[in-house]
Formats: C-alpha cells, sequence, structure tokens
C-alpha cells in the first residue's frame, strides 16, 4: 500500500502541477511567462509533471517538442509582445470575440445563440462557478471586477482541487480525499469538459503563434485526466 499511496500521490501533485502550468500559460501574458518559454523552465516543468502523471516519454515529447519549437530563437521580449497581441486577439479581439470569449457564461450562449448579447457577470453559470470555488475557499479576490468563470480561473481552480486531493492522501485521510475528489469530479463534469476543450480547440486553429498551439494541446491533454480520474485510496 505504501508504493500505491506514494504512486498516487505523485501522480495527483502532476496533475495539479499540470493545470498551474495551464492556468498561467492561459493568462494574460507577462515578461516572467515569456522568459520562462524562451529560457526552457516551463517545457521543462510541464515535462516534469506530465511525466509525474503517467504520461508516456513519448507523448511528453510531442507536447514538449512543439512547445520549444513555437519559442526557437526569440528574446523574451519579442516574445511577451507577440503573446499580448495574439492573446487580445483570441480571446478580445472585437472581430472574435463572440466566437473566442474566454468565459463559460458567454461561451456556452454564443454557442447556442451566435447573435446574442452576452455578459459574463450576473449569471447562473458564474454564480456556479464562484459558489464551488467559495466552497474551497478559492474565490478569486477581484471576482467582482474579472469574473471568475474565466477558462484559466477555473484551469487553476481544477489545480487547487487536485491540490486538495493530494493533501488528503499525504495525511491518510480517506474521506477527505473522497469529498476533494466528488468537488473535482462534479467541477470537470459541470464547468470544465462542456466547454474548455471546444475552446482549445478553436484556439488550436485560430492562434497565429504555435505558442498557443503548443499550449491549447498541452490542455487538450491535460483535461483527458478529468475524464479518467485517478482513483483515491480510502482505507
Amino acid at each position: 500500500m505504501g508504493n500505491d499511496k506514494t504512486e498516487m500521490l505523485l501522480r495527483t501533485l502532476g496533475a495539479a502541477d499540470a493545470f498551474a502550468l495551464l492556468a498561467v500559460g492561459f493568462s494574460f501574458p507577462t515578461k516572467e511567462l515569456a522568459g520562462a518559454l524562451v529560457d526552457g523552465r516551463f517545457a521543462s516543468d510541464v515535462e516534469g509533471s506530465l511525466l509525474d502523471t503517467g504520461a508516456t516519454a513519448d507523448e511528453a515529447s510531442r507536447i514538449i517538442d512543439n512547445l520549444r519549437e513555437a519559442t526557437a530563437g526569440a528574446s523574451a521580449d519579442e516574445l511577451y509582445e507577440a503573446l499580448r497581441v495574439d492573446y487580445s486577439a483570441l480571446y478580445y479581439g472585437l472581430g472574435r470575440f463572440r466566437v473566442m470569449s474566454p468565459y463559460e457564461s458567454v461561451f456556452k450562449k454564443l454557442a447556442v445563440n451566435p447573435g446574442a448579447r452576452a455578459t459574463a457577470f450576473l449569471t447562473k453559470t458564474t454564480h456556479n462557478v464562484e459558489d464551488a470555488m467559495r466552497k474551497r475557499s478559492a474565490l478569486p479576490e477581484d471576482y467582482r471586477r474579472e469574473p471568475a468563470d474565466h477558462f484559466a480561473t477555473e484551469l487553476d481552480f481544477v489545480r487547487h482541487l487536485f491540490t486538495g486531493v493530494a493533501a488528503a492522501i499525504a495525511e491518510d485521510d480517506g474521506s477527505q480525499a473522497a469529498e476533494w475528489r466528488e468537488d473535482l469530479q462534479c467541477f470537470a463534469s459541470m464547468h470544465v469538459e462542456p466547454w474548455i476543450p471546444s475552446l482549445l480547440e478553436r484556439t488550436a486553429e485560430a492562434a497565429q503563434h504555435p505558442v498557443y498551439r503548443a499550449l491549447a494541446n498541452f490542455g487538450l491533454y491535460a483535461i483527458d485526466l478529468l475524464l479518467q480520474p485517478m482513483k483515491v485510496d480510502d482505507r
């Protein structure tokens, strides 16, 4: 059982790390992110997280190679400016915002009615996301200014939930592990799987910069972790 616990803990922490990296990668670009992409730290962290989750070397290499190729030859300053331009065009551009909204409530509404007027504030979806985050003391401080159903914020909450599962495993608290896992499965089925894969697929198709295509492919792979939840030993 000791080896099983160690492996389960490693895989769960690897999943938390993967979603933490996705949350950073899909937040508005910073100079720190650009620097980590250029010097290889981001790719190395992605590789470590994937291998910890049990990904094969081939699967990890495919994703890492895409990330490294996407930043080859670029300086941190050049990449920072390029990412800012592409991120703004993908998710906030006037021409594409109504198709590529980064907010769950808006994305879902426009998927049903592309011509609808939609807001990310004061919607049932946004409130449900806030409630889930509030339950686990993870509601962002700025949620009144930036809706909590932004996909990067949701990805970071998945990170938080995996971290909670891992902490319970480390403490041999099967009951708490099961409760954290239930919240993870519920949030994934209600607020991740129904829309973020579609958003990432569109990102991979529409992105002008290869970094966002590489990140989208990484995200699609990582979300598969939620479709095949890791078993938590409740003994």
